[in-house]
Order: C-alpha cells, then sequence, then structure tokens
C-alpha cells in the first residue's frame, strides 16, 4: 500500500531591531581674522558652543501578541484500498455421450422431443439420430422419421415393426401404429448391429412429442458383417446420391443373401436417407471374388455430408 502526503514547512522569521546608538554632533564654526585697515581698531567676537543634539530615541518594540505565528502542517491522505480482480481461465470440458433420448428438429418452427422406449418383446433397443422433414411430394404433407435402431439385446433380433404414439401439447394422443407405415433394409440384426430406418406419419404436419419404439423377436440365424468392400466411388446424378463398387467374401460361402446398405448424414449425424442392395445368388461368392453393387438415393440427400456402407449376408 502505498501513502501519499503533502508537506507544509513554515518558517519563523527572526525580527530584528536595528539600534541607531548616536547621531554624530554637528562641525563648530571657527572665526577668521581678516585683515583690516590700520586706522580701525579689530573687536573680537566670542562664538557661541554648538548645539547639542538631543539623545537618540530607542525604536519601540512590538508586543509579542502583536507578532505573526506560523504553524506547520503535516496532512498525510491515504487512498482507499482497491481490490484487483484476476480473471483466472478454466479449461471446460465437453464429453459426448449417446442415449436413447435423442432431441430432433422439426423443418417447421416447432421442435418434437423423442423418447426412445424398450420393446416388450426382445428388448434392449435403442434409437439413433433421428431426423425429422416433411414429404415434399405431398398435397398435404406427412411427417417423415429418419433415424437408426441399434441392438443392445445381447442376441440376435429379428424386426417386426418400427412404430410410434405422437402426441399435441396438451399431451393428447393424434397419431398411433394405425397411422404409421416403416421401412428398413434388413430384418435380422446382430448384437450391437445398427439398421437404418423410415418411418411416415400420416394425416399430421407436426407433434409436440412423440415415443418410437421397436416390436421384435430372437432371430433364427446370425447374420454376417464381415465383408470388404473396393473400388468403391461416389457421384451425383440427376438429383440421386450414387455409390457403387465391388464386395468380397473373406469367410466360408454365403447360404441365402448379402445385403449392402448406404446410408447418408447431415452436419449433425442425423440420418438423411439410405438406400440398399440385396444380392441373391452369392453362394459363389468366395475367396477372391467380389460381386459389383451400385445403389443411388432419391432425395431428400441435399444436405448429406458422409455416407456409411454396411453389409449383411448369410
Amino acid at each position: 500500500m502505498i501513502y501519499a502526503g503533502i508537506a507544509v514547512i513554515a518558517f519563523m522569521p527572526q525580527l530584528t531591531t536595528a539600534m541607531n546608538p548616536s547621531a554624530t554632533p554637528g562641525p563648530t564654526s571657527t572665526p577668521t581674522d581678516a585683515p583690516l585697515p590700520a586706522a580701525a581698531p579689530i573687536t573680537a567676537t566670542a562664538v557661541s558652543p554648538a548645539t547639542s543634539l538631543p539623545p537618540p530615541t530607542d525604536i519601540p518594540t512590538l508586543p509579542a501578541s502583536a507578532l505573526p505565528t506560523l504553524t506547520s502542517t503535516f496532512t498525510a491522505t491515504l487512498p482507499a484500498p482497491t481490490a484487483t480482480a484476476t480473471a483466472t481461465d478454466t479449461p471446460v470440458t465437453f464429453t459426448p455421450t449417446e442415449g436413447p433420448t435423442i432431441t430432433p428438429t422439426f423443418t417447421s418452427t416447432e421442435t418434437a422431443t423423442v423418447t426412445a422406449t424398450a420393446a416388450p418383446e426382445g428388448g434392449g433397443w435403442a434409437f439413433a439420430n433421428i431426423r425429422l422433414t416433411t414429404d415434399p411430394d405431398e398435397s398435404d404433407p406427412n411427417i417423415v422419421i429418419f433415424g437408426e435402431v441399434i441392438n443392445n439385446s445381447g442376441g440376435v433380433q429379428e424386426i417386426g415393426a418400427i412404430t410410434g404414439l405422437f402426441y399435441d401439447a396438451q399431451g393428447q394422443v393424434i397419431a398411433n401404429e394405425e397411422n404409421t407405415t416403416d421401412y428398413w433394409p434388413v430384418e435380422a440384426i446382430p448384437v450391437g448391429g445398427r439398421m437404418p430406418f423410415e418411418m411416415v406419419v400420416i394425416d399430421i404436419q407436426s407433434a409436440a412429442s412423440y415415443k418410437l419404439r421397436v416390436e421384435s423377436s430372437v432371430g433364427p440365424d446370425l447374420p454376417r458383417q464381415n465383408f470388404e468392400f473396393s473400388a468403391v466411388t461416389q457421384t451425383n446424378e440427376s438429383g440421386n446420391y450414387c455409390v457403387g463398387g465391388k464386395a468380397g467374401n473373406p469367410g466360408e460361402a454365403l447360404k441365402s443373401y448379402l445385403t449392402i446398405v448406404v446410408t447418408l448424414y447431415d452436419s449433425q449425424n442425423r440420418v438423411i436417407n439410405f438406400g440398399s442392395d440385396e444380392k441373391v445368388d452369392v453362394t459363389t461368392l468366395t475367396g477372391d471374388k467380389t460381386v459389383n453393387f451400385r445403389i443411388c438415393i432419391t432425395p431428400p440427400n441435399q444436405d448429406t455430408v458422409r455416407y456409411d456402407l454396411q453389409a449383411f449376408g448369410y
């Protein structure tokens, strides 16, 4: 802390009284003899002595009360203490988490909240990457939902239906499974597998909230996903998003089918659309043999920033 002060220092002048001791006596006149005519007698005249000056008078001394009194004063002004704020940078760590609750965004001004619920049969399903839009080809647009279901049940599951309940702002049901149509490209999903789906909700254009569910049963067969892709290309043709290439089977011979799935995602990792190509004559697809595929996805596909390629076979 710094103190600031102003010092005023006064000096007492000394008063000196000058004294005049005496006055010097004036000169004395001395008569001078002047030559006179011889015939006239000389008469001497006495000169009076010089008049003495009066003795000097003392200069009066001022009383002490008449002299000014000077006082030396020191005044220190202390500034008020001030607090200095110190900014401290605190790093913030953001850890993204995935869960069954997803909040998609409508293309309209309303925002719906999605709550994924476990299926009553073959539970352990989760929903992810949900995107809602409206069908631009309809005069009275319906709600269209794209997303993915993930098999967390611990076993192979065969999807039977993907349905939902839709509510208004007052919590009243405005659409249910009777108002929906659904589609997904492969029925049997392995443990941890994810599958894109599409659901169309008929006769409503918006909803305040909704719940989705998967109806499934234990799958009889375990589909494989250990396939290899090569010479993959992506092109845009007449407004369609096309992905093509070759698929190989490094494992044992397939018995029934091979389905290749392409999923499109936007910048928020939401599913925009998907397409598939099913190969049925695949029993000879072994060793270094490959099969060509080409999948062209119609709109909606305008906001695509990436795509994902999967294969399911048995």
